[in-house]
């Protein structure tokens, strides 16, 4: 029921959306159903630190790009990305530094990348200018995180979700635990 009523709130398919034991869970779906050695992520950093604990966890490389202060540095992040990329993590407003991307960084990551999943952690979403969510899920290959424990302030509930291409959810779907 909750699925059915998320995908209505952002016009989605529900087919499109899976909720997960918090935004942790579906992070860790995503990165196992993506990630192995030989496998790359991409990130800026600093980033939420479970993202490359999950990403070491199976095994892949992980390749960093400096965000630590002003405007996302796009240029940089187009440079990085190689054929072995097979992740992009993006964290917007980013935990810990509250930088935050733009509907503009967003899609030319998109489009340089078409075979690559961009992974966009809208944890703290509800504390950024603008919200990202529309803009991510019109873009054929980027999946959202988001939860209810930071804004909400459902914590102790355990409740995330994230919403993306129906094949990367459906493999999501697979890849995790069964709480």
């Amino acid at each position: 029921d909750l699925e059915i009523e998320l995908a209505s709130r952002i016009d989605v398919d529900p087919a499109r959306l899976i909720v997960t034991a918090g935004a942790d869970d579906a992070l860790e779906r995503i990165i196992r159903a993506t990630l192995e050695p030989g496998r790359e992520m991409l990130v800026p950093t600093p980033t939420f630190g479970m993202i490359p604990r999950y990403a070491k966890l199976v095994g892949a490389d992980i390749r960093t790009v400096a965000w630590d202060q002003g405007k996302f540095p796009l240029e940089e992040m187009l440079a990085s990305i190689r054929s072995e990329t097979a992740l992009i993590t993006l964290v917007t407003p980013n935990s810990p530094t509250g930088l935050t991307l733009s509907p503009e960084d967003l899609e030319a990551i998109s489009k340089a990348a078409p075979s690559t999943v961009i992974l966009v952690d809208l944890a703290y979403i509800e504390f950024a200018d603008l919200d990202l969510t529309k803009y991510a899920l019109a873009l054929p290959n980027v999946v959202i995180t988001r939860t209810f424990s930071k804004a909400w302030g459902m914590a102790g509930l355990r409740v995330g979700w994230a919403a993306g291409p129906k094949d990367v959810i459906d493999w999501m779907k697979v890849t995790g635990h069964p709480y």
